[in-house]
């Protein structure tokens, strides 16, 4: 039963070529998944780009490589550790388990980025009307600032998103964001 873990494990390089597969599949691939629940929880401003809404086919083989990724990932580095380090194939379970949890930790963080730039993103377009509103003299109410806010915000997204600048456009306005912070 042990052997094929065994052997398995002397390819001691896989888990290094597997889990960082797997964190940039989680990153620019499967980040709509993170974005979808923001907005399940109220996050309704979040943009989700036109090739996940628009394309049903690439949910089912974006998770379905997902599931497969965290899967080989998981039991790749279990068997080279269960190779360095033999005992009873309990020992291999409780691994598995133990890096599956591992694996839901790091999905989260490697997804949860674009959700973050999205966020400085928002928070400067929010500051941007707020001035635009603020010089011509306007006088909006919150509700009022956060509709022109959402709609300015997902139509600048849209468009960078047609032009195939979509991840460019969030890193440099959420680098702004940021600037502006610490300035």
């Amino acid at each position: 039963m042990t052997d094929w873990i065994s052997s398995f494990g002397k390819l001691f390089w896989l888990p290094f070529v597997l889990w960082t597969g797997l964190f940039f599949w989680s990153r620019y691939l499967a980040y709509p998944l993170a974005l979808k629940r923001r907005i399940r929880n109220g996050k309704t401003w979040c943009y989700v780009p036109d090739w996940w809404s628009k394309k049903t086919y690439h949910h089912f083989w974006t998770v379905f490589g997902l599931f497969v990724l965290v899967l080989s990932s998981v039991v790749s580095l279990a068997a080279v550790i269960f190779w360095i380090l033999p005992a009873t194939i309990y020992w291999f379970l409780f691994l598995v388990i133990v890096f599956l949890v591992v694996a839901k930790f790091f999905l989260a963080w490697a997804m949860n980025l674009v959700f973050k730039w999205e966020v400085n993103c928002y928070f400067y377009e929010y500051k941007k009307q707020a001035n635009l509103y603020q010089k011509s003299g306007k006088i909006l109410s919150e509700e009022d600032l956060t509709g022109h806010t959402v709609w300015a915000f997902q139509n600048d997204l849209r468009r960078a998103d047609s032009r195939g600048r979509f991840f460019q456009y969030l890193k440099s306005m959420s680098q702004s964001e940021v600037d502006n912070e610490n300035a």
